[in-house]
């Protein structure tokens, strides 16, 4: 799955700077009979992810909604594998 979350405040690059709202785009996947169900559960294991990451800033939790951006099943070659933020600017 690729997951989307948008409107999420981020600390400034500068310490003392206001936080700055951002989207981003991060991989997870999941197993499960088929796609509605598999997008429900990555969406669901991301944000406890979310919640108990000790490396998330918790104004990074107050605002933004998470979302399925696409979804299909892993061809028989491809790695079971997760990525890191890839953020982008919501200004």
């Amino acid at each position: 799955m690729i997951l989307r979350g948008d409107d999420f405040l981020v600390p400034g690059p500068e310490a003392g700077d206001q936080p700055e709202r951002v989207g981003f785009y991060i991989v997870r996947t999941s197993v499960a009979d088929d796609l509605a169900t598999a997008g429900k559960l990555a969406l669901f294991d991301f944000e406890t992810e979310l919640r108990v990451s000790q490396k998330i800033d918790r104004c990074f939790l107050e605002l933004g909604s998470l979302a399925i951006e696409e979804t299909r099943p892993l061809a028989d070659d491809e790695e079971d594998v997760a990525s890191g933020f890839i953020f982008y600017s919501m200004t």
